[in-house]
């Protein structure tokens, strides 16, 4: 008997071990599947021992699961996901251009439609929604984050008329075109402008300004305030705001003028004339000059005390003259302009200036005077520069490869790279590179010489 009941225990376990492995090759519809394919597994179901979470997610697309890491495909990636743009009031905007972003690139855009909506399909995941293009003039919209699934597939973004009406949350932007206002009920408006070296006017009779707490009323129609006065002009983001207040219906005229000699507003310079200029302590002072022919523009100062930029707008190269130094120039083309920025290191509250701008064709017969010191200019290729020496003799360093030079139309023999000179010799140095190539000729003097000349 005991024989008997050991056999019927084996039988049972056989069928018992072949009934676990027909489940494992059977999925729950009886089909046949690999048996070890975790894509199969219910998630969440606990049936693997792989499972370290209740539910698998994949909201980034690398099918794999955001929580455990595992291998998983959803059935449906792919989610409905509308953005709704509307107004401050709720009101649909339609033609508003929507990007989705996912780490900086657009997956998916499209445009707005009479409900304000658009909707596209995309993979679960974050994303960055913004509008770029479409929206009324003044209008502005932020940028949406969104983490798309499925119980969270929409987003709305409110888009703000920004349009200036005079109230003081959207000031008008005062310009230096002058612009008429009417003074709303309650006679009070609200502006704005940007720090500047200038005067802000405003033209009106019975009228207030106030700016910071400073007070001013008209004297005859018109009212001057130097924006210097009331803020900081250096800061490249200041901004002034004040208000102007009258009778309700009548009309103000506002708009602001350059100070002369700003960057905005520069005085014009000539040619061939040394002249003074007053500058206050910490300022810059700005003259400006356009090129009617090409040539190298040389600038010379007799002012100890001073500090002079040299900039061409057009080219954007810039040079600098400082104290000490006998000089500086720059290369012009025709119809260039060129920005001269003067300052002074002088201690004194106030003090004068004084330089001269003189142009040279840089040829034998009109040659660039030599500056004590470095002369640096960028050659042209093939192109040959001519300075003039004046002075009782001195030596010359000039540093560059592949160049030659001629002294009064003869060729010269450098020795260690140097030449020596002396007074009313015209030298020219010669880039023969097929490249554009700096040059620099350093001049020195002897000590009992006279002065160089200024130009």
């Amino acid at each position: 008997m005991k024989k008997i009941l050991m056999c019927l225990f084996a039988l049972m376990l056989v069928l018992s071990i072949g009934m676990c492995l027909a489940a494992c090759n059977t999925d729950e519809g009886g089909n046949e599947g690999s048996g070890n394919d975790e894509n199969n597994e219910t998630p969440g179901t606990g049936d693997s021992e792989d499972d370290e979470c209740e539910m698998h997610f994949d909201t980034d697309g690398d099918e794999l699961c955001d929580v455990c890491g595992a291998e998983y495909v959803a059935e449906d990636g792919m989610i409905d996901f509308t953005v709704t743009v509307v107004d401050e009031a709720g009101e649909p905007i339609e033609g508003a251009v929507v990007e989705i972003m996912k780490s900086g690139v657009t997956v998916e855009s499209g445009t707005t439609g009479a409900d304000g909506k658009i909707t596209v399909s995309i993979v679960g995941g974050s994303y960055t929604v913004m509008i770029t293009d479409g929206l009324p003039e003044n209008f502005i919209a932020g940028i949406t984050e969104v983490n798309v699934n499925n119980s969270e597939n929409n987003a709305e973004i409110t888009v703000v008329d920004n349009t200036p009406d005079g109230s003081s949350d959207k000031p008008y932007a005062v310009t230096n075109e002058y612009t008429d206002y009417t003074l709303p009920t309650g006679g009070k408006l609200h502006f704005t402008m940007r720090g500047a070296e200038a005067t802000l006017v405003v033209f009106g009779k019975n009228v207030k300004v106030t700016v910071n707490e400073n007070e001013y009323t008209s004297d005859g129609g018109r009212i001057d305030i130097d924006v210097a006065s009331v803020t900081d002009i250096t800061d490249t983001f200041a901004q002034l705001t004040f208000t102007v207040e009258g009778i309700e219906g009548d009309i103000v005229n506002i708009g602001y003028e350059y100070l002369p000699g700003t960057s905005d507003n520069p005085l014009s310079a000539t040619l061939d004339n040394l002249v003074g200029i007053e500058v206050p302590k910490d300022k810059t002072v700005y003259f400006k000059w356009t090129a009617d022919e090409a040539g190298i523009l040389m600038l010379t100062s007799p002012t100890p005390t001073n500090n002079i930029m040299l900039y061409n707008l057009d080219t954007y190269n810039a040079t600098a003259y400082t104290s000490g130094a006998s000089g500086t120039y720059i290369r012009v083309g025709v119809g260039d302009t060129v920005s001269v920025a003067i300052a002074s290191l002088s201690s004194d509250e106030r003090s004068t200036v004084e330089f001269k701008l003189v142009l040279y064709a840089a040829s034998e017969t009109d040659p660039l005077p030599l500056l004590i010191g470095e002369n640096y200019l960028n050659y042209q290729a093939g192109e040959a520069i001519s300075y003039v020496y004046r002075g009782m003799s001195g030596t010359l360093a000039i540093s560059g490869e592949d160049v030659t030079v001629t002294v009064n139309g003869e060729a010269a023999e450098l020795t260690d790279g140097k030449l020596d000179v002396t007074d009313g010799d015209v030298i020219t140095v010669t880039n023969n590179s097929d490249e554009a190539s700096g040059i620099t000729v350093t001049l020195s003097e002897s000590a009992e010489e006279d002065e160089l000349e200024t130009a």
